[in-house]
Parts: C-alpha cells; sequence; structure tokens
C-alpha cells in the first residue's frame, strides 16, 4: 500500500521569532525547519517557515520579497500561511496585498485574518487587538486590524467565531467573497476559536489565505503527529548563554530573574573595544551568563540593528564555549544567527508558547528564540532550566 502524499505548507514571516512562534508547535510531530532569508535555499521539510527580513522595510520593498516568497511556495506545491504581528507590527496590510496577488493570480480570493494569540494573552474582539483584557492601544492603528487592511487598500468584512460552528463560518466567508471583499477579520478569544476557523476556511472551494499570529498557525492541521518524524533526544545543556537585546521592562525583568537564578550578566557597551572585553569576561567564567546592552545606557529604539550588531559581534566569539544559546528578540537573534552564519534551524519544538527549540547543523549549540514581548518574568529562567534539565523527547513533556 502507497503511503500518503505529504501535505506541504510554507509559512512566510517578516521577522524570525515570527517564523519560529508560527511553526514552533509542529517541530515535535512533523518535519519543521526555519530559512533566513527571502532568497535562502528550502530544505525538503513538510513545513518551512521563512523569514523574509521585511518588518522594517519600505511597504513596497516587503510586499515585493512576500509575493516572490509565495510564488516560490506554490511552484514547490505548498499551501501559504501568511504569518502576521500580533501586535500589527510590520507591513501588515502590504504584505497581505503582495501575497494575495501572488497567491491568486487573476482569480478573486479571500485572506483570512485572524491574529489572535491566547496563549500569550492576545485575543481579538469587534476586529481589535486586546492584551491581557484590554484593547492595544498602543499598538499601530491602536490595534484596529480593519484600518491596518484598509490602509493597505484591502476591502474587509469583520466576522466572530465565537460560539459560531464551521458550517456557519465558512458560510459567512463565502458570503464576504461573494460581496466582493478580499479579507475576512474573525474574532477569536481562545483556541476553539481558531480551530473553528482553520477548518471553516477547509470548507472554500475558492483561493483563500490564512493569515494570523502562531496561534492560528497552531491549527494548520486537524490533528498533529501523523507524520512519522524520529524523536529528537536532547542532552542535557552544561552551558547555556542568553542574549537579550531588549531594554523593555518585561526583558529587564526576566533579566533580573536570570541574575537571581545564578547566571553571570555580562554587558556590552557600544564602544570601541568593548566586544572583545565582553567576550573575555563571558570566557573567564564556566557560568551560564545573560548577556545584555549596557542597561545604564540611555535608551534609544533608533539604534536597535547596531545594538543587535554589537550583542553578535561578542557572541560570535564565544558560542562555542556554550551548549545552547537563547536569543530574545527578533532583531537580536536574526543579528546573532546571520553573525554565525546559520541560514536554516530544524525545529524540535516549545518549551513555552512563543519560545521555540531549534537545531542547526552547522553550529553545535542548541537554539532557543523567544519574541521579546512574549512571556512573564521567569519565562527566560525557566527556559534554562528546562535546557539543563532537558533529557528527553519534548512529546513525552
Amino acid at each position: 500500500m502507497s503511503l500518503p502524499a505529504r501535505v506541504l505548507r510554507a509559512i512566510i514571516a517578516d521577522d524570525l521569532t515570527g517564523a519560529a512562534d508560527a511553526i514552533g508547535s509542529f517541530g515535535a510531530s512533523r518535519s519543521s525547519a526555519i530559512v533566513l532569508g527571502a532568497d535562502s535555499p528550502w530544505p525538503d521539510s513538510e513545513i518551512v517557515a521563512i523569514d523574509t527580513g521585511s518588518r522594517y522595510l519600505s511597504a513596497s520593498e516587503a510586499a515585493l520579497l512576500v509575493s516572490a516568497a509565495v510564488q516560490r511556495a506554490r511552484a514547490e506545491n505548498r499551501i501559504v500561511f501568511k504569518k502576521m504581528d500580533s501586535l500589527l507590527r510590520g507591513n501588515v496590510g502590504a504584505e497581505l496585498v503582495g501575497a494575495m496577488t501572488a497567491l491568486t493570480g487573476k482569480d478573486r480570493g479571500l485572506a483570512i485574518v485572524a491574529p489572535a494569540f491566547p496563549a500569550t494573552n492576545r485575543v481579538t474582539l469587534g476586529g481589535v487587538i486586546h492584551v491581557g483584557g484590554q484593547p492595544a492601544a498602543s499598538a499601530p492603528f491602536h490595534g484596529n486590524i480593519r484600518d491596518a487592511l484598509t490602509f493597505a487598500g484591502m476591502t474587509c468584512q469583520s466576522i466572530t467565531s465565537h460560539s459560531a460552528t464551521i458550517a456557519s463560518l465558512a458560510g459567512e466567508m463565502r458570503r464576504a467573497h461573494a460581496a466582493g471583499r478580499d479579507s475576512v477579520i474573525v474574532d477569536a478569544v481562545d483556541d476553539f476559536d481558531l480551530e473553528q476557523i482553520a477548518r471553516a476556511a477547509e470548507q472554500l472551494v475558492f483561493p483563500t489565505l490564512l493569515t494570523g499570529s502562531g496561534g492560528l498557525a497552531a491549527h494548520l492541521f486537524p490533528s498533529r503527529g501523523t507524520e512519522n518524524v524520529r524523536p529528537e533526544i536532547m542532552s542535557p545543556a552544561s552551558r547555556v548563554l542568553v542574549v537579550v537585546g531588549s531594554y523593555s521592562d518585561l526583558a529587564r525583568s526576566q533579566v533580573d530573574e536570570l541574575i537571581r537564578l545564578g547566571c553571570l550578566h555580562v554587558e556590552r557597551p557600544l564602544t570601541p573595544g568593548a566586544a572583545l572585553s565582553a567576550a573575555a569576561t563571558i570566557l573567564a567564567s564556566n557560568a551560564d551568563v545573560v548577556f545584555t546592552p549596557e542597561r545604564l545606557a540611555p535608551v534609544n529604539k533608533k539604534n536597535a540593528q547596531e545594538v543587535a550588531s554589537a550583542l553578535a559581534s561578542t557572541v560570535e566569539v564565544v558560542a562555542g564555549h556554550f551548549d545552547a544559546l537563547v536569543l530574545t528578540g527578533g532583531e537580536t537573534a536574526r543579528a546573532v544567527l546571520d553573525t554565525l552564519g546559520i541560514r536554516t534551524m530544524y525545529v524540535v519544538g516549545e518549551l513555552e508558547p512563543g519560545i521555540v527549540l531549534s537545531r542547526s547543523v552547522e553550529h553545535l549549540p542548541h537554539l532557543v528564540t523567544k519574541a521579546g514581548a512574549f512571556g512573564d518574568s521567569g519565562s527566560l529562567a525557566r527556559t534554562v532550566r528546562s535546557l539543563k534539565n532537558h533529557t528527553k523527547d519534548l512529546r513525552e513533556q
């Protein structure tokens, strides 16, 4: 009896941690890989998540990169999922327009937009993103998804998934498409809602594009674990390097918890010679290390890339002395991996929602990525403990 053909998928994301968020839940059950850069080779994995690096590009540049990635996915017969930021950061509307144009061609399709990520306390109500129960007023477009999409010229209709059946949701999607809409914004407050949205989309016969955060991405398949992927057996890490590029209050509290755990805290000033000085301090110790920008330096969000590059230059010197690297924040993670020459990461699984464990064939250390805004004050400390005690397949935890 012949085996059923694999269903290949491509997740298109605008930054590294977003790509990881969206694919992380599949690492323990399906062959999954994260690819850095729109032009990098794609491995023969069932699911690939591509970081186009387009979040901070112009809208037109971002749309072109995403369109090219979607065309490439179609050429490989991959079903496309468009990852969008759960706080509407980046070129959300422009990238969705680029993806839809490449996906549908002359046909008229429907983008099904549901950026809720309940596991990280981000839900959508009335087409507005809420964080911790409150509207995300400080987010771009004040968290209003319709405004983000209409800004790029899309036509939208809002619907709710709460208490809806799969059949009724699919019916509302069909009516929106028949009315000439090119997108529907679907409210969701829990994972059941997201599961219903994903299954309703499967009922449609016209071109569709599921669009959302890691919350919706986790429901791309009706059930997980159907592919025979060899379990990853992880040895405990003897030494962990945590790199935190963010100055946020949450990041500071996470660093404080790591220091309480016994990690050596090393700071990286933006001054000549600081890279080697920080590296010397790290190499002189055998402890786990949390590596950050200079904490008392004035915060300047405009030099975020400079900070990320500075951290990466030191990590390049010391990475080989650690069994695991934990990278917090998309810019920081991408800068470190680019410096280390890593273009592909093979996903092992999630340690927590949004905290993704991967490996690279080119380098020894295991890699953990986390978006800067995810988690609580203890997230990084728990991650380090998990890595140091990690001796078995993630699926058994």
